[in-house]
């Protein structure tokens, strides 16, 4: 818009120098002192003018350029503050966490069990029997490994930047930015195990998913059209202080990532489908 702005006011200023005279160049009268110059200094204004309106326009996108790339590099920058999830390292976190998770019997001074254990809050309360079993028979957590190596894969292949970072409200597990095609997970989550952690990574991806579904990774995510559930742990998260500002749509959005985010393999199958074709 300045460009254009400039260009017709010089184009102004030449037309109205040359209606002083009342027309054509040619025409303008002249003084007779024995050297014409009259025409000679108009076209001479007019094109100092206009060479300065074009020093000052390359001056000005230069500057511009400058701070565009400044703002890249800053982004760049501001988007590699926390680690780059290596997987290798990610697993063996997970699988020390998930190795203090296990549930134990502790036997009391007094000859009874005490047992300890781990749960989320939508989880009934095992029963003894249950610990025992659990006790006994571990909790194969391959499913979770190699599904959590399968998503920050497809991330990666999707050109996501995957991240463990605290994200700006500690309290939240990961956030989606389509803006800077980033996953944060938040690496406290590691300490909750592989299965909290599949499923905070997995609820990243299906909102990385709806945003490749909407049109690209930098789309504003949309429903994709997936089962959606209504539980009380569900609810709870949709209608959480941190989405009171999201109007219906968004939290069918939040809903939608929710409902499938526990399963293994939808979130991966979804990255393939609709960012990875």
């Amino acid at each position: 818009m300045q460009t254009q702005a400039d260009w017709v006011k010089v184009g102004v200023q030449h037309h109205e120098l040359m209606a002083k005279y009342g027309g054509e160049e040619n025409e303008a009268p002249t003084r007779k002192t024995g050297h014409d110059n009259s025409n000679w200094w108009v076209k001479w204004l007019i094109i100092s003018a206009g060479f300065l309106s074009i020093v000052l326009i390359l001056n000005k996108c230069q500057k511009i350029s400058i701070i565009q790339s400044k703002q890249a590099e800053q982004m760049k920058e501001q988007r590699t503050t926390g680690p780059s999830i290596n997987p290798d390292q990610l697993i063996a976190d997970l699988q020390a966490a998930d190795e203090a998770r296990r549930p134990k019997a502790i036997t009391q001074n007094d000859g009874s069990t005490r047992y300890e254990y781990y749960k989320s809050d939508d989880e009934p309360t095992p029963s003894i029997e249950d610990l025992e079993n659990q006790i006994k028979n571990p909790i194969n957590h391959q499913q979770f490994y190699f599904e959590i190596r399968t998503i920050l894969n497809e991330l990666e292949r999707a050109g996501v930047y995957s991240v463990l970072e605290i994200p700006a409200n500690p309290s939240v597990g990961g956030t989606w930015s389509p803006r800077e095609k980033l996953v944060r997970i938040n690496p406290d989550i590691i300490q909750k195990g592989s299965n909290i952690f599949h499923e905070t990574l997995a609820h990243e991806a299906i909102h990385v998913a709806q945003s490749c579904r909407t049109g690209s990774t930098t789309s504003i995510p949309s429903r994709i059209g997936l089962v959606i559930k209504y539980s009380i742990s569900i609810d709870n998260s949709v209608y959480h202080p941190i989405y009171s500002s999201n109007q219906e749509e968004a939290r069918l959005i939040e809903r939608e990532a929710y409902s499938n985010s526990k399963e293994t393999g939808i979130a991966s199958r979804l990255l393939k489908q609709y960012c990875n074709q």
